[in-house]
């Protein structure tokens, strides 16, 4: 369910279709600007930068067959993509390594909640590694990447069928993890992860992270959030971030380990839950 609404969820939002999509993809584009609070436009022939510069809107969402995309004026792009997910699985399948799933040690049917499922990346590791009879939650708070997101878990198709099992398997929901946390039981989750933005892009993952970052939440995390998320895990809380960005002394202070490679340009950091400290 949406959260409060803040600015980055004002902007005026427009639904369209491919330009030569048929009347079933119509109806979807039509059904969705009203789950968006957005205005459907019929494509027309039109250009991306005609439709929105016509509606006066920020954001574009194209509605096609086998995906979704959203643009802006500025000429972002963002579309569902597992980025390298699939590379890192088949190593961790070869070698047993992973610095993710090294930091969360999940079982089969674990719980996981993902605060900021981006690209689903870990979110899909994830969900491999606690099988059929876990659960993995991956919350984006912008609602029309929700969408983006949530139909890519369904749609995106993979050669390795197991991979694309668990794909299926995550549940993407329009939630503010500040909220959504706040909701949660205590020790309903096994593990809570986050992988917020911090002011370093780094230069291996600017290309994919900058569309996301375009449009999405760019708040900061905070102390509050991560004492709710210690709460809410039985185990542990994990904190994905560059090297060479330290978290705020508060929250560093918390950290018991700190998974990586020695060439990794990022860190897993790993904060007990208040239930194993």
């Amino acid at each position: 369910m949406p959260t409060t609404i803040s600015n980055h969820q004002m902007r005026r939002l427009v639904v369209t279709t491919a330009a030569n999509d048929n009347a079933a993809i119509e109806d979807e584009a039509q059904k969705l600007s009203h789950e968006l609070n957005g205005v459907y436009v019929r494509r027309s022939g039109r250009s991306i930068k005609s439709i929105l510069t016509t509606a006066a809107a920020d954001r574009l969402l194209i509605v096609r067959r086998d995906r979704y995309s959203l643009h802006d004026l500025s000429g972002n792009e963002y579309q569902f993509h597992p980025n390298l997910v699939i590379v890192r699985a088949m190593n961790y399948k070869k070698t047993g390594s992973d610095h993710f799933l090294e930091a969360a040690d999940l079982r089969e049917g674990d719980k996981v909640i993902d605060c900021t499922v981006g690209f689903a990346t870990e979110a899909l590791l994830a969900s491999l590694q606690v099988g059929e009879t876990g659960e993995v939650v991956g919350l984006e708070s912008v609602p029309e990447l929700a969408v983006v997101t949530r139909e890519g878990t369904r749609k995106y198709t993979l050669i390795q069928k197991g991979l694309e099992a668990a794909l299926r398997r995550i549940v993407v929901l329009n939630w503010d993890y500040r909220e959504y946390l706040a909701r949660c039981l205590t020790s309903s989750a096994d593990v809570v992860y986050f992988d917020p933005f911090f002011d370093e892009t780094l230069e291996k993952s600017a290309q994919s992270i900058g569309a996301l970052a375009a449009f999405g939440n760019r708040a900061p995390l905070d102390s509050r959030s991560i004492l709710e998320a210690q709460r809410v895990a039985r185990r542990s809380v994990i904190i994905k971030h560059p090297k060479s960005c330290r978290l705020p002394k508060e929250t560093e202070d918390l950290v018991v380990r700190e998974v990586s490679g020695r060439k990794s340009p990022v860190t897993f950091a790993v904060i007990a839950s208040l239930r194993s400290r």
